[in-house]
C-alpha cells in the first residue's frame, strides 16, 4: 500500500497486478511522486518499484518497516550517495557475482 506514497498514477488494475506478482523478479516503472527526493530522479521523473523474492531483502524490509530507497547510480553520478549521507538509515553495498 506504500506504493502510492512514492508513485503517482497507480491504477487499480496496476495495483492488483503488483499484489499478485510481488515479491518476484519484476520492476514496475511509475511517475515519481513529490515524496521521492529530487536527487534520486532524472529528466523522466520516474521510479522503479520492486520487491525481490529474496529472504534477506524481505527480512530487511520487514525489520525496517518502510521501503528501502536506492539508486543504481554508476560512474560520475556516485555523488548521489554523498548527497544523501545523513538522510538514510542504512546503506547496503552488494556486489553481484
Amino acid at each position: 500500500a506504500m506504493v502510492g506514497r512514492y508513485a503517482r498514477g497507480v491504477s487499480t488494475p496496476a495495483f492488483r497486478l503488483l499484489k499478485r506478482v510481488l515479491p518476484g523478479p519484476y520492476t514496475f516503472i511509475f511517475e515519481a511522486s513529490p515524496e521521492v527526493p529530487k536527487i534520486m530522479l532524472r529528466k523522466r521523473r520516474t521510479i522503479g518499484i520492486r520487491m525481490p523474492d529474496n529472504p534477506i531483502a524481505l527480512a530487511l524490509l520487514e525489520e525496517m518497516g518502510e521501503p528501502l530507497l536506492s539508486t543504481s547510480s554508476q560512474g560520475p553520478e556516485r555523488e548521489v550517495v554523498i548527497h544523501l549521507k545523513g538522510q538514510i538509515k542504512c546503506f547496503l553495498l552488494v556486489n553481484a557475482i
